[in-house]
């Protein structure tokens, strides 16, 4: 086995196994964001599985053939004595081995043909409807084996959880989508750190109607599919994207995404279309935007699910929805690590974060006469733009001090697609006795700024990015400005006329984290 598993993935694997060893009345599943390892966990368990029963037979189920691959790929690693079976009319291939791949869509009407399977695991575990219908009951509704499951968004619109009220699964046995597990995997490394902006073409949906859950789709690209509307978006995401290498943009429709790709390739960006009605080579075009020349994929639902680029850092959403489940899944595509990746810019030209939270505390749907669950108020910091929580009075990014009102009237422009874990212990208020500069290199990395503030016995240091892109770069920014620097901004310029910056008096410090890091600053009126 080739896989090095993680600590967070053998929990999940031992709470799963519990429950399937202990509880025989209880179907679990489990709850793993989109590039956290779901099929080393799988294998996991399989392997565990087989290993206690060496005879009993497996079958994974899922509903799209990249999660099909996916899952076969990775199972082939973990047995590499094992004959996998795939049974797939899509791909080609109908075998039946003692662990065996299959897509729900061909195998439904043939289920005395897996009346001996001891195991079954379904990849993309919301798919399952909760009503008794669909293929996938069909399958399931007269089995006699165990039944699991595995998703990063484990409910369902008009539904729920679907571990709750549900005739199939009926008990979540690991959630690692929750806030505080989300984000500690990454702040460990293994996911990426998201940073949302809703900028400022905004898609006002006032007025559309909803089509079985979602807002209809033809309404949708009536309004929105305009050449002066697409024309904005793409100027806009040329502006912010000039930085990042590979931009996955989701659309309404076919005619859209193709629009779109015209005034993106109108512009001079390498673009292609994903959709059912692609005139080329669907492979190919995954391939060049993973690997090639491809530095934009204009997408229509072909890449919710099982498409694994990890190299993904910005995303576009030009997609309206009221889905939690499509809003989790299209911004969990930019959650993989990847060699230079700092972080996933999230575009949201479609509000979809201010309506539907961030995705590790996504307001998730309930049956009628619930009242609704997650997403946070937000508030917009009227400097910088940044949207931070209701309750936070200073801004984290520019130190502005927020005046609080009984009712939030602005709109958002910087939305966090993440959560933070509340806080638990008060920053800290030092005085600053002196400051001092100096330039600070590291190997690859453009030079920074760093300030070390001197607090009697204690010393806090900072590292102000200004020739970095992005994020990063705007943040450093504005903090030179709010100091009253008039000069040419960059790292070394700063440097040499460092006497003009005004000078902190205090400032609040947090120590939650590995390195503290500076909350709030009371600046002089001198430099």
């Amino acid at each position: 086995m080739k896989f090095d598993s993680r600590q967070y993935q053998i929990d999940a694997v031992e709470a799963w196994w519990e429950v399937l060893e202990n509880s025989p009345e209880l179907y679990p599943i489990i709850a793993v964001p989109t590039g956290a390892g779901k099929t080393v966990i799988m294998g996991m368990l399989i392997k565990k599985y087989i290993d206690e029963y060496p005879d009993n037979k497996i079958l994974v189920l899922s509903h799209t053939q990249d999660i099909l691959e996916q899952d076969y790929a990775a199972l082939s690693e973990f047995f590499p004595d094992k004959e996998i079976g795939v049974y797939s009319a899509g791909l080609g291939l109908r075998q039946i081995c003692q662990i065996t791949i299959a897509g729900i869509q061909s195998v439904y009407q043939l289920k005395d043909m897996f009346n001996w399977v001891n195991l079954i695991i379904i990849d993309e575990c919301h798919t399952v409807n909760h009503k008794n219908s669909g293929m996938y009951r069909t399958f399931l509704n007269e089995h006699r084996g165990i039944i699991a499951g595995m998703s990063a968004t484990v409910f369902r619109t008009g539904h729920g959880y679907v571990y709750e009220g549900s005739a199939i699964f009926n008990t979540l046995a690991y959630d690692l989508t929750s806030t505080d597990n989300f984000n500690k995997l990454v702040a460990d490394g293994y996911l990426t750190r998201l940073i949302s902006v809703a900028p400022e073409m905004e898609m006002d949906i006032n007025g559309i109607a909803t089509s079985a859950g979602d807002y209809n789709v033809k309404q949708l690209g009536d309004r929105f599919d305009r050449s002066a509307i697409t024309e904005d978006a793409v100027n806009e995401l040329i502006k912010y994207g000039h930085n990042y290498k590979k931009w996955l943009i989701f659309a309404i429709d076919t005619d859209h995404a193709d629009n779109i790709c015209e005034s993106l390739k109108s512009h001079g960006i390498h673009a292609h279309v994903l959709h059912s009605k692609m005139g080329y080579d669907r492979r190919k075009t995954t391939d060049s935007f993973k690997n090639g020349t491809t530095r934009a994929l204009v997408s229509v639902g072909m890449v919710t699910t099982g498409f694994d680029a990890p190299n993904v850092d910005l995303i576009a959403l030009l997609r309206p929805t009221k889905s939690a489940v499509l809003h989790v899944q299209m911004v969990g595509r930019g959650l993989r690590i990847a060699k230079d990746k700092d972080h996933c810019l999230v575009l949201d030209f479609a509000g979809n974060t201010a309506r539907l939270g961030p995705i590790n505390d996504v307001r998730v749907p309930n049956p009628k006469g619930k009242k609704g669950e997650g997403g946070n108020m937000t508030k917009k910091c009227p400097y910088c733009r940044a949207i931070l929580h209701i309750s936070v009075r200073i801004c984290p990014v520019c130190d502005t001090e927020f005046v609080f009102q009984t009712q939030l009237t602005v709109r958002p422009d910087i939305i966090p697609i993440v959560k933070e874990t509340a806080i638990k212990e008060e920053p800290k208020w030092l005085t600053v006795n002196n400051v001092q500069y100096s330039i600070h290199s590291k190997p690859g990395k453009p030079d920074s700024l760093m300030v070390t503030y001197l607090c009697g016995i204690t010393k806090i240091r900072e590292w102000i990015c200004l020739d970095h892109f992005g994020y990063a770069g705007e943040k450093a920014k504005l903090w030179v400005e709010r100091r009253g620097y008039k000069g040419s901004i960059d790292t070394h310029s700063v440097y040499q006329h460092r006497d003009q910056l005004k000078k902190p008096e205090k400032i609040c410090v947090s120590f939650i984290d590995k390195y503290p890091s500076i909350t709030q600053t009371v600046l002089s009126q001198g430099a």
